[in-house]
């Protein structure tokens, strides 16, 4: 094995139900997966798929066995594993480079944190600046429009509350337009060079998952399949070792799903990186995986491996033409009965019981 390859040895994992019985999701599942292989998990639901990811990614504990990457054991998340989920996960609150750069951003030692401390209490001291400012002007001139006006003859208490009440109005009203490009100013001028290499290295993806230019954009401007290639740019931003994809196109259309899918084979093809995906198409799973397991329920196992052709061909070929070719076919319809055997029998279980 290779630095950066993943074992995984006999790992099992035991859900504990509140009534007190327990489920066995995984068990004896053990693989090895070298540097640079994208590899696809197939199966009936309830096989282990996910489970398997998230073990992987960190974010569950076998109950038996152990996986590792580079020759260290996974005890939880880490940079060297990125998870793409199904729905992005992405922060409606900040831009699309915002969410493409959150792990860069997080990931930053003291000094850098403490300047944009400083830089960003600057920011609210010039706000409040601003503010103070506008509305000692705007006071101001109330004030003497009352003094001219037939509210002069009202009791000064009447007077004072119209003057400061319109007065804040108007300066909330007028710094609504003036602050957004004060502020745009600052940011655009006061980064850190962190930030701005960040930003650099940022832009790079959103170029490479085809959104150049689209940084600036509040996420729910953008399309399912964009939000899609915004979760992916900013995996990728990470450089994570391995990237774990827990079905990452099942919500998007067909022809966006298709695009997509020449998207990840690309991105494979171009960074060398280390592909998980788990789906339940057939076809998405031949069509990605240069390696491929259908996985078979109660336990979760690998119930069969493949080595395929069909992602390397994929790079060059026409996706349709190869979906549609003799060899493809074949070996979706004897995937597509095994997956269908497997079915039958959860189904005559269910019955028995």
């Amino acid at each position: 094995m290779q630095d950066k390859d993943l074992q995984v040895d006999k790992v099992g994992m035991i859900y504990k139900l509140p009534d007190g019985g327990s489920v066995e999701a995984l068990k004896d599942v053990s693989f090895e997966l070298e540097t640079g292989r994208i590899l696809t998990l197939l199966g009936p639901s309830g096989c282990g798929k996910t489970t398997l990811l998230n073990i992987l990614a960190g974010f569950l504990a076998p109950t038996s066995g152990e996986a590792k990457l580079d020759n260290r054991r996974i005890e939880g998340p880490g940079q060297d594993r990125g998870m793409v989920f199904q729905q992005g996960a992405l922060f409606e609150w900040l831009s699309v480079a915002e969410n493409v750069g959150f792990g860069l951003n997080m990931n930053v030692d003291s000094r850098e944190q403490t300047i944009r401390f400083l830089r960003n209490l600057l920011f609210i001291v010039v706000y409040l600046v601003m503010a103070a400012i506008s509305v000692g002007i705007m006071v101001s001139i109330m004030a003497q429009i009352v003094q001219i006006g037939p509210l002069a003859q009202r009791p000064l208490i009447n007077n004072l509350a119209f003057v400061y009440i319109v007065g804040v109005i108007i300066s909330l009203a007028i710094l609504r337009y003036a602050i957004p490009p004060v502020r745009d100013w600052m940011r655009s001028n006061l980064k850190t060079e962190k930030e701005r290499e960040f930003r650099g290295i940022v832009d790079g993806y959103l170029d490479t998952v085809g959104l150049g230019g689209f940084g600036d954009k509040a996420v729910y401007e953008l399309s399912g399949g964009m939000q899609q290639r915004v979760a992916l740019a900013r995996c990728l931003a990470n450089d994570p070792d391995v990237i774990l994809m827990d079905e990452p196109l099942g919500a998007l259309d067909a022809l966006t799903r298709e695009k997509m899918q020449g998207l990840i084979l690309k991105l494979w093809n171009e960074t060398g990186k280390t592909i998980i995906l788990v789906t339940h198409s057939v076809e998405e799973a031949l069509y990605l995986g240069d390696r491929l397991f259908v996985m078979a329920p109660r336990p979760g196992r690998i119930e069969r491996e493949y080595d395929l052709p069909f992602a390397k061909q994929g790079l060059t070929a026409d996706a349709r033409e190869l979906k549609t070719s003799p060899e493809f076919i074949e070996k979706r319809e004897e995937i597509l009965s095994l997956i269908w055997e497997m079915e039958e029998q959860i189904m005559g279980h269910a019955g028995e019981a």
